[in-house]
């Protein structure tokens, strides 16, 4: 889609409400300047936004830089909201293993289990739930990572 826009003479792309970092990724990216050894916007909501223009162009590799920085920087601060961009986004075996990570950590399920932006996510909350109910957590350790973010 994104090739064939360009094709057009005189191309003109709107990008409302993207921001210049991520505009600059995206233009790198489809030049061959940009590679998962310097892929390293500076905020995550650029990588959301670059993440946002990956699935609007159909740019799967682009996409999967943005999903290995999700994953590099989930904590129990941030996950419902990185769960929300994997399910926005097509993202789902990404979704599943950070779900997988908080039903793994008896402390992390019960952050994220607490935590406000889960009550607005009640699949999630559903999801954790039964991992409770099931006993999904009652034999695992608790993990050395940093929990909030």
């Amino acid at each position: 889609e994104l090739a064939k826009r360009l094709e057009e003479k005189d191309v003109e792309i709107q990008l409302p409400g993207i921001t210049g970092e991520a505009t600059d990724f995206l233009v790198r990216f489809l030049y061959g300047e940009v590679g998962a050894e310097c892929f390293q916007p500076s905020t995550p909501q650029i990588n959301s936004e670059i993440l946002q223009l990956a699935f609007d162009f159909r740019l799967p590799l682009l996409a999967e830089l943005c999903a290995a920085r999700l994953a590099s920087d989930a904590n129990t601060g941030n996950v419902v909201e990185r769960i929300r961009l994997c399910e926005a986004n097509a993202l789902p075996d990404l979704r599943a293993a950070l779900v997988r990570g908080i039903m793994q950590d008896a402390e992390a399920l019960r952050e994220v289990a607490m935590a406000p932006a889960t009550l607005g996510h009640p699949a999630l909350m559903r999801e954790l739930l039964q991992a409770v109910a099931m006993g999904t957590t009652s034999d695992l350790q608790t993990s050395k990572r940093p929990r909030t973010g």
